[in-house]
């Protein structure tokens, strides 16, 4: 009669053992699984910030190399010639002189 005895309760013992398995399994997977969707969120905000970054990094090499363009000395001098009508000295300026425009509306 011991066999008996012993069968059930091993059934038994097993199906509350995978119950409980079962429940550890849930609660795993809950609380992992929120964790790895943040993981997954936060990668993805990784690679944007990177990219932005590279983007940014490019644009502040275009711009260096911008100032270092006007800052030379045949831009600057270009610059005060055409726009604030500097000349060298010893130089001469040609003026030309355009006629009024006759307005023949009366």
């Amino acid at each position: 009669m011991k066999t008996r005895r012993t069968k059930p309760r091993k059934r038994k013992a097993g199906l509350f053992n995978l119950k409980w398995l079962a429940v550890f399994l849930v609660i795993c997977s809950l609380s992992f699984g929120s964790q790895a969707v943040t993981i997954w969120k936060m990668k993805q905000e990784i690679k944007a910030l990177t990219l932005k970054k590279e983007r940014l990094l490019e644009e502040n090499r275009h711009y260096q190399a911008h100032l270092q363009e006007i800052q030379s000395d045949e831009m600057l001098e270009k610059m005060a010639r055409e726009e604030l009508g500097m000349i060298k000295p010893g130089e001469k300026v040609l003026v030309e002189v355009l006629p009024p425009e006759n307005n023949q509306n009366n």
